[in-house]
């Protein structure tokens, strides 16, 4: 879990490295929607 601002997202994280990939999926699905990216 994250805290930005007063509000707290669920983040879901993997790998190692400087570079970032920020996957946003849309209401009302979930992490799930990016399994087989």
């Amino acid at each position: 879990m994250i805290d930005a601002n007063g509000l707290t997202f669920e983040v879901a994280t993997c790998g190692t490295g400087e570079r970032l990939a920020l996957c946003l999926h849309g209401f009302p699905e979930t992490a799930f929607s990016w399994r087989h990216q």
